[in-house]
């Protein structure tokens, strides 16, 4: 953020670029506001009031209070919309493009449609959810889907036609720990730990419901051949024998490193933070909700990917309500792990995540010692606390 701010503060942009450095210099200040209000999207969906940093730091602003969500659901909008103006498309493969503010800006609204302490005077429900879809339609057709679902998850197929935008890691430059954190025992020769991994009852709640869902091979993993010497392991489900941490679990792959031969600690693979099968589940949760007829296509067109080719499942025919849980879940089958699952979930409110998720999860039938029960108090599951090291250095947090 400060890095944003200092991009802001000393850019000079211009309303009507006429040449490559102010059409580079406009992008770059596009960028620095997209990148800002990505940021305060992601503390504010976390912690709620925040301290909002606006300015470069000095001798007279070392220390600042925390400001309403609203206030700072107000100032993401604004930047959303500065990033939309600025940015041009002027870089190469690998910077954001306009339409990750545009989706961008879709998200903030879908939160604002379902939490009213968050809107502005005069705007409801109703609003909202048009104001997400003329956002995310802008997004619509400027990207495809990938035809192997499974290649999003490697480094060899980086920045593909799906990415709207991916964090660009080199294993040389910024020491991305992912693989070694996600890569499951002697899947690959060295450096590797597997902490990382899924809950039962999610994998089975997946498998219930598409039991012959191409996805799941490159979400989870509980059967491989040890790089080191042959042998076959099998986790949960492929071994249903769920006695020990390591054998109850199945591993989470998609960020696994895929390259048994690798043998350094850090990887290289990108990290996709938004991509255009998730602009499709939202664009069809918002339809739905505008009943504008839509919301079907867009799912049908999620699942007809080649290397998925699933029919949509039964809720999806179903009734106003039934089409919005199946929707809901349909973020998990498709983006399980990939870093919007926390709000996804807690999106509509706490009941809505209790009664679709921690129950669920901790009344699973395979529950037992080896599994955690999620808390059902809202004051621990929606909100993080503010970290002691901020209170200690920001005297106007207590």
């Amino acid at each position: 953020i400060a890095r944003c701010n200092g991009a802001i503060q000393n850019i000079t942009t211009v309303s009507d670029p006429s040449n490559s450095d102010e059409l580079g210099f406009n992008d770059i200040a596009g960028q620095a506001y997209f990148v800002r209000a990505w940021s305060y999207f992601s503390l504010a969906r976390l912690w709620g009031d925040i301290p909002l940093w606006l300015t470069l730091p000095n001798n007279e602003n070392l220390h600042l209070s925390t400001t309403s969500s609203k206030l700072v659901y107000d100032q993401i909008i604004n930047d959303a919309k500065m990033a939309i103006a600025f940015m041009n498309n002027s870089f190469e493969t690998g910077y954001p493009k306009k339409y990750a503010a545009n989706m961008l800006l879709a998200k903030v609204y879908m939160t604002l449609a379902t939490n009213p302490s968050l809107r502005e005077d005069g705007l409801d429900e109703v609003d909202y959810w048009q104001l997400a879809y003329d956002q995310a339609k802008e997004v619509y057709g400027q990207y495809s889907l990938t035809a192997d679902y499974g290649s999003l998850f490697t480094d060899s197929n980086e920045n593909s036609s799906e990415s709207i935008w991916e964090l660009q890691i080199s294993e040389t430059a910024s020491n991305s720990q992912m693989g070694r954190n996600y890569t499951p025992w002697k899947y690959k020769l060295e450096q590797h730990f597997g902490w990382s991994k899924v809950r039962p009852a999610v994998y089975d709640f997946h498998a219930y419901t598409y039991p012959d869902d191409p996805r799941m091979e490159a979400t989870y993993l509980s059967t491989w051949t040890r790089a080191d010497n042959g042998n076959t392991v099998n986790v949960y489900p492929s071994n249903p024998n769920r006695n020990s941490w390591f054998n109850g679990y199945p591993y989470f792959f998609k960020f696994a490193e895929k390259d048994k031969q690798h043998n350094s600690q850090y990887n290289s693979q990108n990290l996709i933070i938004y991509r255009y099968g998730e602009l499709l589940i939202m664009l069809a949760e918002i339809s739905n909700e505008l009943e504008n007829g839509e919301q079907l296509g867009y799912i049908s067109e999620l699942l007809s990917r080649p290397s998925v080719a699933l029919s949509p499942q039964a809720n999806y025919f179903g009734t106003k309500d039934e089409f919005r849980d199946a929707v809901m879940y349909e973020y998990r089958f498709e983006l399980l792990g990939e870093g919007e699952d926390a709000h996804h979930n807690r999106r509509r409110g706490f009941d809505y995540f209790l009664n679709k998720t921690i129950n669920p999860i901790n009344n699973w039938p395979g529950h037992n010692n080896l599994d955690i029960t999620s808390s059902t108090d809202p004051s621990q599951v929606m909100f993080l606390q503010i970290p002691i090291n901020e209170i200690n250095t920001n005297n106007l947090i207590d």
